[in-house]
């Protein structure tokens, strides 16, 4: 059975620079945990349980203040030539 999701933007933009971003959105710690055959579960996600989710990006230092998060290798990889 196929599904039809409409997509409708929210207008949010993650930046470096707080003061320019709308202060009524904020930013959600979750970890992703990669289970055997590939199946994905998220903790501590802000969200309504069965709603889907449109975007995941990586916790990256350089834009964002988690105290004492642990980064894995892989997002070293694919920012490096982000820059």
């Amino acid at each position: 059975m196929d599904e039809t999701i409409i997509l409708k933007p929210i207008g949010y933009v993650e930046s470096p620079i707080k003061d320019k971003t709308d202060v009524g959105w904020g930013v959600v710690q979750s970890k992703v945990k990669i289970h055997e055959q590939f199946k994905s579960g998220l903790k501590g996600l802000d969200a309504i349980d069965g709603t889907p989710v449109i975007d995941i990006k990586p916790y990256y230092p350089r834009y964002d203040t988690v105290e004492k998060a642990i980064v894995p290798n892989w997002v070293h990889e694919i920012m490096k030539d982000y820059f």
